[in-house]
């Protein structure tokens, strides 16, 4: 595990994520890190006119990520854990 994720780890008390993917959630816990919560953001993914599918993707991942923030704040739910998120975008032509 590198310093930065080390350190990291070790200076969130919890860790949020977002969405429910069983291979991400895999690919997390090879690296040591294991979510106490699986928080879904509930957001809109339909593309912008003329965006990109890495634009696209960036700008879903960024959304999830801030509306999972917003309700675990408004609820009380682990308001200070590291909220990580994820999209993936796929193209064809």
């Amino acid at each position: 595990m590198n310093r930065w994720l080390t350190a990291r780890k070790q200076q969130a008390a919890e860790w949020l994520r977002q969405g429910v993917s069983p291979r991400r959630l895999a690919l997390l816990n090879q690296i040591g890190i294991e979510p106490e919560h699986l928080v879904p953001a509930h957001i809109d993914e339909t593309p912008e006119k003329g965006e990109l599918p890495r634009k696209l993707a960036e700008r879903l991942a960024l959304e999830k990520a801030e509306a999972t923030r917003r309700r675990c704040q408004e609820t009380g739910l682990a308001p200070q854990a590291m909220v990580l998120a994820a999209d993936t975008v796929v193209a064809v032509g």
